[in-house]
C-alpha cells in the first residue's frame, strides 16, 4: 500500500499544471499573434506523439518507472523554457512547448503500467479510476492557484511546474523496479477488431475535441465575458471538479447502468456544451457548458479502457494499444486547435464556426461509432482474448 500511495503522490506532483488554464492567454500576451498562440497549443500535441514514439523505442533496461521519470525532467525544462521568453520570442515558446511535449509523451501510459505491476489484477481498475480522479482533483487545484500566481508574477506558474515536476521524477525513479513491456523487433502490431476500433476512437475524438474546447476555446470565450484572471482561473476549474466525480464514480455508474448507456450520457453531455457556447453567451450558461463539459470528458478514459478489454491482450499488445490511441489523440487534438486558429485569425473570434463545426465533426464520430460497435452495444465488456485479437504478426 506504500508503494501505491507513493504512485498517487507521483500522479498528484505530476498534474500540479499551475500553467495550464493561463497558457493561451499568456502566449496571446507575449505579442505573437491568435494563428502562432494556437499554433503553440497544437505544437505540444505533435511533440507528445513524438515523445511517446521515441520512449517505446528506448532500451527495455529503463523501466517504466523511470521513463517517468525521465518525461518529468524533460518536461521541466520545456516549462522553464517557456518561463524565460521574452515578449514577441516566438522561438523559444515553441521551443519550451516542444521539449515539454516531449516529456509528456514519455510519461504516456506508463503509470497504468506501473500500476499494473505494484497492484493485485483485480484491483487494478478500481485503483487506476482512483488514481485518475486525484489526476484532476491536483488539476483543479493548481488550475486556481495558478491563475492567481500569473496575476501576480507571470512566470511563477511555470516554474512551480518545474519544480513539482522534478520533485515528482525524484518520487516515482525505481518504484517497479523492473523492465517494462516493449514491441518486439519484429513489430508488435494488432488487429483491433470492430468492437476495440469504436473505443479507441471514441477515446482519441471525445479528449480531442473536448480539450481542444478547454485549451483553445474557452480562454478566449471567458475573455470576452470579461473575467478576472483568478475568477478565470476558478471558473476553468469547474471543468475539473465535473470530471474528479464523473471519473471517481464511472465505475458504479457502468455496474448500474451498463458502459453503453453512461457512454451516450457523455456523447450527449458533450453536445449539450457544444450548444450552449455556441448559441447563449452568457457566464451562467457558459459555466453550465463548462460542467457537462467536465462531466463527459471525466467519464472517457474508464470508459474507453473498459470498452479495449485490455486484460485480453498481452503485455506489448496492450502497451502498443494505450501508445496508439494517445498519438492519435495527439494528433487529432492538434489538428483540431490549429484550426480554430485559423478561424480565428480570419473570422475574428467566430466562436459559432469552431463550435458548430466540432458539433458536425462529432457528430459524424457519434454515428461511424454506432455503425461499428452494431448490434452488441448492448452487451457488457468481455474480458477473456478473443480470436480477432492476435499479439504479432
Amino acid at each position: 500500500m506504500i508503494v501505491v500511495a507513493r504512485l498517487y503522490v507521483y500522479g498528484v506532483l505530476s498534474r500540479l499544471y499551475f500553467h495550464l488554464p493561463i497558457l493561451l492567454v499568456f502566449f496571446v500576451l507575449h505579442d505573437v499573434g491568435i494563428v502562432a498562440s494556437e499554433a503553440m497549443l497544437a505544437v505540444y500535441g505533435v511533440a507528445l506523439t513524438a515523445g511517446s514514439a521515441l520512449s517505446s523505442r528506448l532500451p527495455r533496461r529503463i523501466s517504466e518507472s523511470q521513463l517517468l521519470g525521465i518525461g518529468e525532467i524533460v518536461k521541466a525544462v520545456g516549462v522553464l523554457l517557456l518561463a524565460a521568453a521574452g515578449t514577441g520570442d516566438a522561438a523559444l515558446l515553441f521551443a519550451g512547448q516542444i521539449i515539454a511535449g516531449l516529456g509528456f509523451g514519455f510519461t504516456v501510459g506508463r503509470e497504468s503500467a506501473v500500476l499494473r505491476h505494484i497492484v493485485e489484477p483485480d484491483q487494478v481498475p478500481k485503483a487506476q479510476g482512483r488514481l485518475q480522479s486525484y489526476l484532476l482533483l491536483a488539476n483543479f487545484v493548481a488550475g486556481v492557484i495558478g491563475a492567481i500566481m500569473f496575476q501576480t508574477v507571470p512566470w511563477l506558474p511555470f516554474v512551480a511546474v518545474a519544480v513539482t515536476s522534478l520533485i515528482a521524477a525524484a518520487v516515482v525513479w525505481g518504484m517497479d523496479g523492473g523492465t517494462r513491456a516493449v514491441p518486439s523487433q519484429e513489430r508488435t502490431r494488432i488487429r483491433l477488431g470492430r468492437r476495440r476500433t469504436a473505443w479507441m476512437l471514441y477515446y482519441i475524438v471525445t479528449r480531442g475535441i473536448g480539450f481542444a474546447l478547454y485549451l483553445a476555446v474557452l480562454p478566449l470565450l471567458l475573455g470576452e465575458l470579461g473575467l478576472s484572471l483568478w475568477a478565470f482561473g476558478l471558473v476553468l476549474g469547474v471543468f475539473t471538479v465535473a470530471a474528479y466525480f464523473s471519473a471517481r464514480y464511472t465505475t458504479g455508474l457502468i455496474a448500474r447502468m451498463g458502459e453503453w448507456r453512461l457512454t451516450i450520457i457523455t456523447i450527449l453531455s458533450l453536445f449539450a456544451a457544444l450548444c450552449l457556447f455556441a448559441f447563449v453567451h452568457t457566464l451562467p450558461s457558459t459555466f453550465l457548458g463548462i460542467f457537462l463539459l467536465g462531466i463527459g470528458l471525466g467519464c472517457v478514459r474508464p470508459l474507453g479502457l473498459l470498452g479495449l478489454d485490455l486484460p485480453a491482450l498481452a503485455p506489448a499488445a496492450r502497451s502498443w494499444v494505450l501508445l496508439t490511441q494517445e498519438r492519435y489523440y495527439g494528433i487529432v487534438n492538434a489538428a483540431l486547435i490549429i484550426a480554430v486558429g485559423v478561424v480565428f485569425a480570419v473570422s475574428v473570434n467566430d466562436f459559432t464556426l469552431v463550435l458548430a463545426g466540432f458539433g458536425a465533426i462529432y457528430l459524424a464520430f457519434a454515428v461511424v461509432f454506432t455503425v461499428l460497435l452494431g448490434a452488441g452495444v448492448w452487451r457488457p465488456a468481455v474480458s477473456t482474448p478473443t480470436p480477432e485479437v492476435s499479439d504479432r504478426v
